[in-house]
């Protein structure tokens, strides 16, 4: 048990040392496994060339949606990952295909 700013009693979870949890939108795990984030990372990918692809948007709103939306979102984490560049175009791959 902690207490919040607020001074509300909150629980704690206790978790594996090996697993990871998500803090600021960012999957972690002590020994540096980055799984968990590459599969958040590849789902949200995924949803949203699902959604966009679904629409009848022009190829110029579909550049546009890409740029302000999706790759803001997949770059966020950028600087507390070390990705091959392998598994960074595995990620961007369903947002970008065609």
């Amino acid at each position: 048990m902690a207490r919040s700013a607020d001074n509300e009693v909150i629980s704690l979870t206790r978790l594996q040392c090996n697993q990871a949890s998500e803090m600021l939108g960012l999957y972690m795990a002590p020994p540096g496994d980055k799984s968990r984030m590459l599969e958040k990372l590849h789902t949200t990918a995924v949803e949203w060339a699902a959604k966009v692809w679904a629409g009848t948007s022009s190829q110029e709103e579909t550049w546009t949606a890409l740029k302000s939306t999706i790759s803001r979102k997949l770059v966020y984490p950028l600087p507390v990952l070390t990705l091959t560049e392998a598994e960074y175009r595995s990620i961007m791959a369903p947002a970008l295909k065609e």
